[in-house]
């Protein structure tokens, strides 16, 4: 069940975003119907090395909600992401304070809540 409610979480996760940024998950070549009808997280598990190298082309909220998402996929690698771009780390704190009242925010507590690991 918790897997599930996750993918679902995830697939919002991912369509709150701008589509320039779905390419950083899955195979690259995602569009909304691809995203939703997906029934495996590992399809659309984040790319860690897109994500690298586009974050200098993000904002800064951005960046924070997609080192959050990334979280999920592989906490220690989250951290390194920050350091070239002074992010610090998605704390819940920080990301509350950013987030709250958003649909990020929503989300990302459905994602802690569903959370079965990777």
């Amino acid at each position: 069940m918790n897997e599930e409610m996750f993918l679902e979480a995830w697939k919002k996760a991912i369509l709150l975003q701008h589509p320039h940024i779905w390419a950083y998950f899955g195979d690259g070549k995602l569009d909304r119907e691809k995203i939703v009808a997906t029934v495996d997280k590992d399809d659309l598990r984040p790319d860690k090395d897109k994500i690298k190298s586009g974050l200098e082309f993000l904002s800064g909220g951005e960046r924070l909600y997609l080192v959050s998402l990334y979280s999920f996929y592989c906490y220690d690698d989250a951290n390194t992401l920050c350091e070239p771009y002074d992010i610090s780390y998605p704390t819940v704190g920080r990301l509350a304070n950013y987030f709250q009242g958003s649909e990020q925010w929503d989300v990302l507590k459905e994602l802690m809540e569903y959370f079965p690991g990777w």
